[in-house]
Order: C-alpha cells, then sequence, then structure tokens
C-alpha cells in the first residue's frame, strides 16, 4: 500500500510517500508527480521518504524519472532516508541530493 500527500511551501513541492513504492504500487504516483512538475513549471522538489516502508527497482525508477524530467536549472532532493532503505537509495543518491529535513529546506534564506 502507499499513501502520499503533496505541499508547495516556499518555491518547493514536497512530495511525502508513505508505504511501500513497488511494482504494483509506483503507476499510482509516476503520472501525477510528472503532471504536477511538468504543468506548474515546479523546479524543486523533495521527497520524503521518512515514512516508506519499502522501495523496489520500479520505486527508484520512479525517484529518478522525475530526476530526468527536472531542467539543469533545478533541484530534486531527498530526504529522512530510513536507515533501513539507505542501501536500497545509494545509487539513487548519486543523482538526487540527500537533504537533512524539510524543516532545513523551509528555513533556509
Amino acid at each position: 500500500m502507499l499513501d502520499y500527500d503533496f505541499i508547495f511551501r516556499k518555491g518547493i513541492l514536497f512530495i511525502r510517500l508513505k508505504g511501500d513504492i513497488t511494482k504494483e504500487t509506483s503507476g499510482l504516483i509516476t503520472n501525477e508527480i510528472n503532471s504536477l512538475i511538468l504543468d506548474n513549471g515546479i523546479k524543486n522538489v523533495v521527497f520524503n521518504v521518512s515514512k516508506l516502508n519499502k522501495i523496489d527497482d520500479f520505486g527508484i525508477k520512479t525517484l529518478y524519472n522525475s530526476y530526468l524530467i527536472l531542467n539543469k536549472e533545478s533541484d530534486i532532493s531527498i530526504c529522512e532516508i530510513p536507515v533501513s532503505l539507505r542501501k536500497r537509495l545509494k545509487k539513487l543518491l548519486k543523482h538526487i541530493k540527500e537533504r537533512e529535513d524539510e524543516y532545513t529546506l523551509l528555513t533556509r534564506n
């Protein structure tokens, strides 16, 4: 099962993921994320994965595809990675920056 919500603050789209992003669930958010980014000209995206339990290759591809649709002036990050998923997300972190948490991003000048 996958649950998620989107919040847009200070020019940043925060995508909070909860549950599992797997072959069965990744399609639920792929189109919605890509549409949000492209249709609204969003340049800064942060995936909060603190409540993510599981991610498979399809889930990783979902996050990576968001990176691919953003242009070079954009910023995509991932924050609050659970210890249990850190190894699984290692390759993704070569492309997507890791941030400590949402609060740090919201309070920066």
